[in-house]
């Protein structure tokens, strides 16, 4: 068993959300854009909240804060730029439908990482 509850969190939405995009396959978005870009941000969200939980337990509690800003603002600036890679590579294929549901999964992980880091901030 995971002794961490955010990597059950994280293991446990990113096969549901893909699982579900996979079984729902509805013609208004693009199931396979839509996969691609939830493992992207599973993997996104992993990355910032192993570099802000290396920083919880420092002297300095501003270190903590620092980094946790600086990883939201990396991953929503690296979001921007998955966008614009999407945007270029399908340019005629392009679904905004796909685009918002991305969205709606941003918010799931980040508000999920944000949950789990304030928790063990708190301890």
């Amino acid at each position: 068993m995971i002794k961490k509850p955010f990597y059950s969190f994280l293991t446990i939405t990113t096969i549901s959300l893909v699982s579900i995009i996979y079984l729902i396959g509805l013609p208004t978005f693009t199931p396979n854009v839509v996969i691609l870009g939830i493992l992207f941000l599973a993997a996104l969200t992993l990355t910032t909240y192993t570099f802000s939980e290396r920083t919880v337990n420092d002297e300095n509690p501003n270190k903590f804060v620092r980094m946790v800003m600086g990883m939201t603002m990396l991953k929503f600036f690296l979001c921007i730029v998955g966008v614009a890679i999407m945007l270029l590579t399908l340019r005629k294929s392009f679904h905004k439908p796909d685009l918002y549901i991305l969205m709606g999964f941003y918010l799931v992980f980040t508000l999920g990482e944000a949950l789990f880091l304030s928790k063990i901030a708190r301890k």
